[in-house]
Order: structure tokens, then C-alpha cells, then sequence
């Protein structure tokens, strides 16, 4: 557990590098954010998220066991924003082709021995030129979208959809700005201010889906329901990914602790839609 030191140490750096960012050139932004992220986990050493021992990096894999069980078996998965490659080590036996992609090397210089249909490579989630079309039946991220700079973020959407084979599904997940924000500046911020460069929400995400040729979504009130067998949780969750919309709007207009309440037992706490093409 980092200390209240470590805490504000940590924030200082990433508001820091997260403003270089920002301000960096759409031609220089790819360089400015794997210098940025290699900086950061190179010096906070203590980060929570990426810098595991093989045994944390097992609980993160059991974390998401459930998460795993919806992209399926037998297809070729592409990880975007995969870390320490945990999930792609879970997935590999299960499926045919796995690749994944990080745009920090130093995040994957700690990943552990993959399996050998595993491919993790440094990228950019918004330039996927090294991926042919139509080439993978299932993509994923979690904790992703946010930390791309907002005028890439459609790029990064018309490129997933670009690799997806026709059917091909989009399983997405971001954190929702009425419950955060959800990096560190949650310490000393009222919204996002560091390597969340920006927290989207339900109406924002579609949006951009539907502009990328996306045509089909899941989003529902139950997470759980798209991957457990309990037929009844998914039918009472599955109504149209649009409903969110009024309520958003309703519920950011509140002081900032009731808003997060309020948003939590709306299940508001991120975006998680499966979008297919």
C-alpha cells in the first residue's frame, strides 16, 4: 500500500506527464506517450497496476476470469492495452491466435513466459498498421479508452473496426467520469487530470462506436448476466445501451459525493459495452 508520500509523488509525475501529452503534436503523440508511460512505471516503482510479481500478476489473471469466459474459445483475440500480457496469458490455451499490444515497453519487459500462439507487441492503440483487415474475431480492453489523447480516440475505434472481421465484436470497458475520477488524481481532483486524459460516458462511447461502423451493442444494467448462466439476471439487464442517456444527463448536474453515490447504484460506475461490426 503506497503512502500518502508515494501517494502525492506519484500524482505530481503523472498530472506532469499527462500535460506533455496533451500538448504534444498529433505527429509527436505516440512518442510523447510511451516516453511518458516509460518514465512513470520506471520511477514509481510501487504502481498497483502494471509492475507485478508473478503471483500478483496470477490474482489480476483470476480477477478477470469472468471478463475472459466472454471473449469465448477457438478465435483470434486481439488484447488492446494488455499490460503485463496477464489476460493474454489466460486466453492463449483457449483460443487460436492471441495478440496483444501496450504502448509502454517497460510494462512489457515485466510480463511473464507466454504461451506460444501469444504475440504482445509495443503500439499504439490509434495506428494498428501493423495488423492486416478483417484479421481477428474478438477484440478487448479494459481501462484503455481513457488514457488515449481525445482527438485520437475516433482513430482508435475506425482501427479496431478495421481489424474485426465482419460479426467481429468490440468487448470495451472504461470508467465512467460520474463516479471519478478513477486515476490518481481522485486523491486531489474533482475529474480526471492525469493519464486519464479523459473519462467518457455511455452516450460519448456510442457516439464514437457508431461513427466507426459499429452497429450492434450490449451494454447491460448487469455486467455479470453477459457470461454467467443465469438467463433470468440477463434478460432483467439487457435493455437498449441508449436508456443511459437521460440519466447521465440528470445525474451530473449533482454536488460530486451524491453524484457518485447516485451513479454507483445506477451502475454507472464505468462503461462496458460489447459492440460487434
Amino acid at each position: 500500500m503506497p503512502t500518502p508520500e508515494q501517494i502525492a509523488q506519484h500524482y505530481e509525475l503523472e498530472k506532469k506527464l499527462a500535460a506533455r501529452i496533451m500538448n504534444a503534436s498529433p505527429d509527436d503523440r505516440t512518442r510523447a506517450s510511451i516516453d511518458a508511460y516509460d518514465e512513470l512505471f520506471s520511477t514509481i516503482t510501487w504502481h498497483d497496476g502494471h509492475l507485478k510479481t508473478v503471483e500478483r500478476r496470477d490474482k489480476v489473471r483470476d480477477s478477470y476470469k469472468p471478463f475472459l469466459r466472454m471473449v469465448g474459445r477457438d478465435q483470434d483475440v486481439l488484447e488492446l492495452g494488455c499490460g503485463n500480457g496477464a489476460q493474454m496469458r489466460a486466453l492463449g490455451p483457449l483460443n487460436r491466435r492471441c495478440v496483444g499490444i501496450d504502448i509502454s515497453e517497460t510494462v512489457l519487459d515485466n510480463q511473464a513466459v507466454m504461451p506460444s500462439n501469444v504475440e504482445l507487441r509495443v503500439a499504439d492503440a490509434t495506428n494498428l498498421f501493423l495488423l492486416e483487415d478483417d484479421s481477428f474475431d474478438v477484440a478487448f480492453s479494459t481501462q484503455l479508452v481513457e488514457h488515449i489523447h481525445p482527438e485520437d480516440v475516433q482513430r482508435h475505434f475506425d482501427e479496431v473496426a478495421r481489424v474485426l472481421r465482419p460479426g467481429g465484436r468490440y468487448i470495451c470497458e472504461t470508467p465512467h467520469p460520474l463516479t471519478g475520477p478513477h486515476d490518481v488524481s481522485f486523491h486531489f481532483d474533482e475529474t480526471a487530470t492525469c493519464f486519464h486524459l479523459k473519462e467518457y460516458t455511455f452516450a460519448e462511447i456510442l457516439t464514437l462506436m457508431r461513427r466507426a461502423g459499429f452497429r450492434s451493442f450490449r451494454a447491460p444494467l448487469f455486467r455479470q448476466a453477459m457470461y454467467e448462466k443465469r438467463p433470468w439476471l440477463a434478460k432483467l439487464g439487457e435493455l437498449p445501451a441508449d436508456w443511459r442517456r437521460p440519466v447521465e444527463s440528470a445525474v451530473r448536474w449533482l454536488p460530486i459525493g451524491s453524484r457518485r453515490r447516485i451513479a454507483r447504484m445506477l451502475r454507472l460506475s464505468s462503461v462496458f459495452v460489447e459492440a460487434r461490426i
